[in-house]
């Protein structure tokens, strides 16, 4: 097959192949060694997955064999992945050629400060791919013919450094990149049905585009929780954890693998994977020795498994919880893990000093428990997140998945609006005839929401085009002039799992929940108020709403949502959170949803 101009990626980013990996239970640990693998060492361990070079010194002599790579599997006991950089070139490798150095081929780029002898490559060039799959002796299928299980596939976020906001302004550099990976995974799955494709970073390429999750198996991480010995910031940490979720709800494993060198650094670091669902490692970076990480053992520590709350139940600030979990025979002693961040950076450790607890259940003092309520105001959606480590008598840990304890705004002080409305003294003189986002309000809704004339839920007279269940909160992420202010992507909650389009407000058109005398409903927030647009610290925060005006007033609530809490004209206490779509359930107030843009910079109303 002659290979056009969008090469083998061309060919194969556009077949689907229904099975996307092999049939093998999830891994529960990992080995990545990329040099000095000892194979009777690694076949006699209780490693599950192995991620090592397709040689033993990456060169073509010192290539695997067929034979040396089933006693690795272990007769599919073990998987095996190849390691395949197809971000970076290495002159090392079997396919360089000495004279490149002096005329470079079109597709070879600058050479990598940081890794002596590996150099950029303009991955999207057909010249590149040839060599990578698809032509005699390529990479791919070398790999293919040694009967490794799969590939995991290196310098994938290079299209960070050829996009628009790295070394050069190739706009399609994401998107070239997932045509690369899913062309790979074509190839070799048509191959070897089952083949498994696990990329290393670029987890955001999962928000680019949603087929990009589905065609491969897995995916892994490095430094997502430290850098070396220092931690990571808050916003990398919470933006790539935010990413890796993606892949690990489609039912991909994540794969953590953090290099920290300290005991207590890489304990967190293994709680904190563990309570995500991923699975963690920390070996050297140098990947040139056989480690089992002490307290971290390939085997496992204890298994251990929550009870109660249930995953999802609400926590009142009055009324403490008795935290439960069962746990093997094994297990000598508990800690209770919470946080209120939503990469779990920040942990707070119950008891805090030795020893751990010996029963399998905890109720905080009316103190701690206070604590705990203030660190759910940490991550914007009020959310309590908490995960027992058990440990044995070898000092081996384990720690169970996390679940959420849902808090929520409460007591805050409810007005009611509507789309149309007049200035007056009630709202502060302003009209909502336009909205914080949308100029056109009452147009792009379809007319005036009355208060007072009602069809049900509904205005009387017409059908509105958006949803009538909406409601208004103090913060807009857009300054005056449209344009997203600096600090919030770290304040939103969600700013890191939703692309940040110029001019978009991120807030616009997001799910609530509100509570008021044992009634629920639920609405999207569609405007700013009451009252300000810029108290982050309640909206996303623990404190109460800044305004002294109608109480507190915090919440601004449409008719229809008026009606579906039975809240009286006036000022009302309510509670609320943030949800997202996925968890409104159905009912009247997911008839008609809004999915509108933001539309600013006078437009020109219907």
């Amino acid at each position: 097959m002659r290979l056009d101009r969008y090469g083998w990626a061309g060919i194969f980013a556009g077949i689907v192949f229904a099975v996307t990996g092999a049939a093998a239970a999830p891994p529960r640990n990992l080995l990545y060694q990329l040099q000095g693998l000892n194979i009777a060492q690694v076949a006699a361990s209780s490693y599950s997955l192995v991620v090592t070079d397709y040689s033993r010194d990456g060169t073509a002599a010192g290539e695997w064999t067929k034979a040396e790579i089933e006693q690795l599997r272990d007769g599919g006991k073990r998987t095996v992945l190849a390691y395949l950089s197809i971000g970076e070139a290495e002159d090392y490798r079997y396919y360089w050629q000495s004279s490149w150095r002096k005329q470079r081929p079109a597709w070879l780029g600058p050479a990598n400060p940081d890794w002596p002898g590996n150099y950029k490559v303009r991955y999207w060039d057909p010249a590149w791919q040839s060599l990578l799959f698809g032509s005699d002796g390529a990479y791919l299928d070398r790999i293919l013919a040694q009967g490794f299980d799969g590939i995991y596939l290196d310098i994938v976020d290079a299209y960070e450094y050829w996009g628009t906001d790295g070394k050069s302004q190739r706009p399609t550099a994401a998107a070239d990149m997932v045509t690369l990976v899913q062309a790979l995974a074509g190839y070799g799955r048509q191959r070897h049905p089952g083949f498994l494709v696990y990329p290393q970073n670029g987890a955001g390429l999962g928000t680019i585009d949603p087929d990009y999750v589905q065609a491969v198996d897995g995916i892994g991480a490095e430094d997502t929780w430290t850098l070396g010995n220092r931690p990571q910031s808050r916003r990398h940490a919470d933006q790539v954890t935010a990413w890796l979720d993606r892949f690990r709800d489609a039912g991909k494993t994540v794969v953590a693998i953090d290099y920290p060198t300290r005991r207590k650094l890489r304990d967190a670091f293994y709680s904190r994977a563990e309570a995500r669902g991923y699975v963690p490692l920390t070996p050297p970076r140098s990947l040139d020795r056989y480690v089992e990480v002490a307290g971290h053992p390939p085997a496992g520590g204890p298994e251990v498994a929550l009870t109660a709350p249930a995953d999802g139940a609400v926590a009142v600030p009055d009324q403490i919880p008795e935290f439960s979990w069962t746990a093997s025979g094994e297990a000598v002693d508990y800690r209770l893990v919470f946080t209120g961040t939503e990469s779990y950076r920040q942990l707070r450790v119950l008891p805090a000093d030795k020893p751990g607890l010996t029963e399998t259940g905890f109720t905080p003092t009316p103190a701690q428990w206070r604590g705990l309520v203030t660190l759910a105001g940490q991550n914007g959606w009020h959310d309590l997140i908490w995960w027992v480590t058990a440990r044995d008598a070898a000092g081996n840990l384990r720690s169970s998945r996390a679940r959420r304890l849902h808090g929520y705004h409460t007591g805050i002080s409810t007005t009611v609006f509507w789309v149309g409305e007049e200035a007056g003294s009630a709202n502060g003189s302003i009209a909502n005839l336009d909205s914080a986002w949308d100029e056109c309000w009452m147009e792009s809704y379809g007319g005036i929401d009355s208060p007072d004339a009602r069809n049900g839920y509904l205005p009387a007279g017409f059908t509105p085009l958006e949803n009538p269940f909406y409601i208004a909160l103090p913060y807009n992420d857009l300054a005056g002039d449209g344009v997203r202010k600096d600090s919030a992507p770290s304040l939103v909650p969600w700013a890191s799992s939703v692309p940040l389009g110029d001019g978009q407000s991120i807030l616009k058109n997001r799910w609530v929940e509100i509570v008021h005398g044992g009634q629920t409903c639920y609405g999207q927030w569609e405007d700013v108020g009451p009252f300000g647009e810029n108290d982050a610290r309640y909206v996303f925060g623990a404190a109460q709403p800044r305004s002294r005006r109608n109480h507190r007033a915090g919440l601004d609530v449409s008719p229809a949502l008026r009606d579906c809490l039975g809240l009286a004209d006036g000022i009302t206490p309510t509670a609320w959170r943030f949800v997202e779509a996925g968890n409104v359930p159905s009912g009247p107030w997911n008839q008609i949803v809004t999915t509108g843009g933001t539309r600013l910079g006078a437009p020109i109303c219907p």
